[in-house]
């Protein structure tokens, strides 16, 4: 395979995803594109089950599959293999247990041949009770320019993997994925836009997230919720550095980061329910917050969902002994009963 004819690079990280990664491939090599022009670069990272040798069955029937393998480091060390190995024009990241939809990457040729350094396509979330969303037939373009006026419209983007990112920017600007980092993927997405690409958006929902109860975005046990709120906080404290040097240069673009950043100490706020912090514990997140005028939330947003939210978050923070009682609700009767009916795609 000739490199130079290479369009796209599909990096797909792999630690013991013998159960899903069939279907991850075969989606995979059905995108209705040419084998010359796009390669699927599956990083092992030091898996212990059986996934090398599915790796290695697809590498030896499919010459565009090429597998690397590696102990065991991490997602992020992983992507960023991927990213250093990979030969495309654009890169983009599936993880092994999700997959795209068949002949989606397809769809964004035309947008290939351009000099856009980033091209945003959508996802479905795939669980057992909710309904995938369609796609429309004729593309729609919801957005072109630089990446700040992305993030004056939008807000911060906080996941990768709806993106096909142009290899050289990402080298030129020494983008990487921090390592052992939870949620490496909202600090990645912030240096990315903070380094203002040239961005075209489309209504096209090609990514295919399947929601695992064993994964670590969906995991609530105390102690991963404890490690979550440590890196996250990290994360939102860095974002909101960046940020503020724009507070009173542009205000409609500090606003859109401020509302991107709240919804994240939403989640973050979630996650401390789920976890075993003492009080005292609990009031220093909220002093560190607070601190950097992240708390009271101001600007979450005008919906009756979102607004409650807000007044939740914000009386934790008024009256943080409220945290205990919080804490036995959310984790007796929320996770329990209302947070896996959540249809995520609404």
């Amino acid at each position: 395979m000739n490199n130079q004819d290479i369009l796209i690079s599909i990096i797909v990280p792999a630690y013991n995803m013998e159960a899903y990664l069939d279907r991850c491939l075969i989606s995979l090599l059905h995108q209705g594109l040419h084998m010359e022009c796009y390669e699927i670069v599956v990083v092992n990272d030091g898996s212990t089950d059986g996934t090398e040798a599915i790796c290695q069955r697809y590498a030896e029937t499919n010459q565009n599959v090429r597998i690397i393998s590696k102990v065991n480091e991490g997602l992020s060390v992983t992507r960023n293999v991927g990213i250093v190995n990979a030969k495309g024009k654009y890169v983009c990241f599936v993880d092994a247990d999700d997959y795209l939809t068949e002949n989606g990457l397809a769809r964004l040729l035309p947008y290939c041949d351009g000099e856009y350094d980033l091209i945003r396509y959508w996802s479905n979330i795939v669980q057992s009770h909710t309904k995938p969303q369609n796609t429309p037939i004729q593309i729609i373009e919801l957005f072109q320019g630089y990446g700040l006026d992305y993030v004056r419209q939008f807000g911060l983007d906080t996941i990768c993997w709806n993106w096909l990112f142009r290899r050289e920017f990402l080298v030129n600007y020494e983008l990487k994925f921090v390592p052992r980092l939870i949620l490496e993927d909202f600090r990645f997405m912030a240096d990315v836009l903070f380094a203002n690409p040239y961005v075209i958006s489309l209504a096209l929902r090609i990514y295919n997230y399947f929601v695992r109860i064993d994964s670590i975005t969906t995991i609530r046990s105390p102690k991963h919720s404890r490690h979550w709120v440590e890196d996250l906080s990290g994360t939102i404290c860095y974002v909101n550095e960046k940020a503020e040097k724009y507070k009173q240069s542009d205000g409609v673009l500090y606003s859109q980061m401020r509302q991107s950043l709240e919804m994240k100490i939403v989640s973050l706020m979630s996650r401390c329910l789920s976890a075993d912090f003492t009080l005292n514990e609990f009031k220093d997140i909220l002093i560190k917050f607070h601190t950097v005028n992240l708390l009271p939330l101001k600007m979450i947003g005008g919906s009756l969902r979102l607004r409650l939210i807000r007044c939740i978050v914000n009386l934790l923070f008024r009256i943080p002994l409220s945290y205990l009682p919080a804490k036995y609700v959310y984790r007796v009767f929320f996770l329990r009963f209302i947070y896996p009916r959540i249809d995520r795609n609404r």
